[in-house]
């Protein structure tokens, strides 16, 4: 293993502290934690920007649109009922019309099928 080899020329202090440094950090700059997955072998850590209202609006994101990207950031992803939940007084075709639209611009993708299906962020 690689990261033995490191600790014994003191390139690394002590496995795995990274980590907790890496969301350390996160908390200080207020920013998202970052996400930490094992894919296929591998160890990947994802880092999410700082994202402003104003960033958003410059994408052409309406309000609705805005409040599903920081429902996702807090909850990992969305489901259809979820963000008709969150706007009861509006028709779905309107909310499917606001995640579509966030597909289309490259923020979101859609997984599973159907009844099944939910949001997450690129």
């Amino acid at each position: 293993m690689i990261s033995r080899q490191f600790f014994w020329i003191k390139f690394v202090e002590e496995v795995g502290t990274g980590t907790n440094d890496m969301i350390d950090y996160c908390r200080e700059w207020d920013i998202p934690e970052p996400e930490f997955k094992h894919v296929t072998g591998d160890f990947v850590v994802t880092f999410f920007g700082k994202l402003t209202d104003e960033y958003y609006k410059d994408l052409g994101l309406n309000e609705r649109q805005i409040k599903a990207i920081d429902y996702i950031r807090k909850n990992h992803s969305i489901t259809n009922r979820e963000f008709r939940e969150i706007f009861p007084n509006l028709t779905r075709e309107t909310l499917r019309k606001d995640l579509n639209g966030l597909v289309k611009k490259g923020i979101l993708v859609k997984k599973g099928d159907r009844k099944s299906s939910f949001y997450e962020l690129i």
